[in-house]
């Protein structure tokens, strides 16, 4: 818990790097510090970081789910550039900008959940192969104040929720009675009739 930063390039081009357990205390990850570590599958990002650098999971192709924690305003541009196989991106509530080209070349990607704090969008920040589910936790109307580069088709053309859980985007409730998100509390909406 005592490493804060993680240098420029440590652990580039480590390819048999698989999990990574970077401690409670790691505030900053630098340019291409995780970049082609091809079987990370692995790296659960400390509620502590507030900076990811640009490819700093570039080419990590292994890599399914990222949470960005509530610290990160940026993403920064390239932070996870060509991670072929990243299914799933889940950003906290503090996140204001994502970057050009954050999330490019992240093919299979399925789903990604926006804070209501995102204000910022750069030109193809997010590319995918599929048609993406984007899980947004405002409104239809407080998504208008978002300013989306029309250059992220992925976006423009993906499937918008609203009003979604800050968990992983979609509420949950363990039986069809229950009032409130298993989650995050948040209400029913439409409330449960009988």
């Amino acid at each position: 818990n005592s490493v804060k930063e993680i240098g420029v390039s440590a652990f580039s081009r480590c390819t048999n790097l698989i999990p990574v357990d970077m401690g409670n205390g790691v505030e900053t990850i630098k340019d291409i510090a995780f970049n082609n570590c091809y079987q990370l599958a692995s790296a659960p990002l400390p509620q502590s970081v507030k900076t990811i650098g640009r490819k700093a999971f570039g080419n990590c192709n292994a890599l399914t789910t990222v949470k960005i924690p509530a610290g990160v305003t940026t993403v920064e541009e390239t932070a996870f550039y060509d991670c072929g196989n990243l299914k799933t991106i889940v950003l906290s509530e503090g996140t204001v900008a994502i970057k050009q080209w954050a999330f490019y070349g992240c093919d299979e990607l399925e789903s990604i959940v926006l804070p209501r704090s995102v204000r910022t969008i750069g030109g193809e920040a997010v590319r995918s192969d599929k048609r993406v589910n984007i899980y947004y936790l405002g409104t239809e109307q407080e998504k208008q104040s978002i300013a989306i580069s029309n250059k992220n088709d992925s976006l423009n053309s993906g499937l918008w929720h609203f009003n979604c859980c800050p968990a992983d985007g979609i509420h949950t409730y363990t039986d069809l009675c229950d009032a409130n998100c298993d989650d995050c509390n948040a209400p029913r909406t439409p409330p449960h009739s009988f």
